[in-house]
């Protein structure tokens, strides 16, 4: 299973590098997507410019055009933006891969009981 993770903000701090290391060690191949180049990305971990699956204009475009009451927020919307498009950008290039998301337990609700 092929794992995508995207970063923006700087080198990686050490639960980043955590998480690229420890899904490499259970993944075919971990690659790490960002607008700017990192120095501290894990042996192993590929890299890969994120302008190939959004511009980063666009990207800048997003962000002026938000009210910036909250800029950590709309930097969170464009990240996301920018996860959506590597996820279309990976599967054109290929069938076989798994993006790196949160998973959430599902419980299923009861069931009324006839009364």
């Amino acid at each position: 299973m092929d794992v995508h993770q995207y970063w923006h903000g700087g080198d990686l701090p050490p639960l980043a590098l955590l998480s690229a290391t420890t899904l490499l060690a259970h993944h075919n191949s971990v690659t790490l997507w960002s607008y700017d180049p990192l120095a501290n990305v894990p042996d192993g971990v590929r890299t890969r410019d994120a302008r190939d699956a959004w511009p980063m204009a666009d990207w800048r475009t997003f962000l002026d055009g938000c009210d910036h009451g909250s800029v950590h927020k709309h930097h969170a919307i464009a990240s996301d933006v920018v996860r959506i498009a590597i996820v279309r950008r990976v599967l054109r290039e290929s069938d076989r891969t798994a993006i790196l998301g949160r998973q959430r337990r599902v419980v299923p609700a009861p069931v009324p009981r006839a009364g």
